[in-house]
């Protein structure tokens, strides 16, 4: 999970998606089922191992435009709703600078069910511009609330696949040996 924050940094689009997470989990997965750690151990390292990959690049961006960014106020020129086939309603707002001149990147977070024509939105920009702008507000602590105990979850359930994958030291004499044999 450390490729995703990394790619968020200073790395390039695959690293920012989260898509070297994956590969990276699947490569655990590989050795895991290699090892005999057991399918379901294996299963539940893929499940929270994918979360990970797809909520850290998230918390990360967040995380540095709210300490690196910095905040500009842009204003709403349109304001578009579409509805999408699950029924809920998408907004896309465009925006534009004080001086009348479009703002050329996309801005996530700034178009509301509220956000209406003219309106003034303050906006946090990278000064390195490696993340995409976000509206300024709050932070969110959903997200990295719900990412801490996953990051927690992820080495205990690989550390469980592995202590699997070994039987218990039988006693042979005085001397213990660990056998490598297929556990029950």
């Amino acid at each position: 999970m450390g490729s995703s924050a990394i790619g968020v940094l200073a790395g390039p689009a695959a690293f920012r998606s989260g898509a070297a997470g994956v590969v990276c989990i699947l490569g655990l997965a590989l050795y895991l089922l290699i090892v005999r750690a057991g399918r379901v151990l294996v299963v539940g390292v893929v499940v929270v191992g994918v979360a990970l990959a797809v909520f850290i690049p998230r918390v990360t961006a967040e995380i540095t435009l709210t300490e690196r960014g910095y905040r500009q106020d842009v204003f709403v020129t349109a304001v578009q709703s579409e509805r999408s086939t699950q029924g809920r309603t998408d907004r896309r707002c465009t925006f534009s600078w004080a001086d009348g001149e479009p703002v050329p990147v996309a801005i996530r977070r700034g178009c509301q069910a509220h956000t209406t024509v003219g309106e003034r939105v303050a906006v946090l920009f990278d000064p390195r511009g490696v993340l995409a702008p976000r509206a300024a507000g709050r932070f969110r602590t959903g997200r990295f609330i719900g990412t801490g105990p996953l990051a927690l979850v992820l080495p205990v359930l690989c550390l469980l696949a592995v202590a699997r994958s070994y039987c218990l030291p039988s006693e042979t004499g005085s001397r213990t040996v660990l056998r490598r044999v297929r556990c029950g």
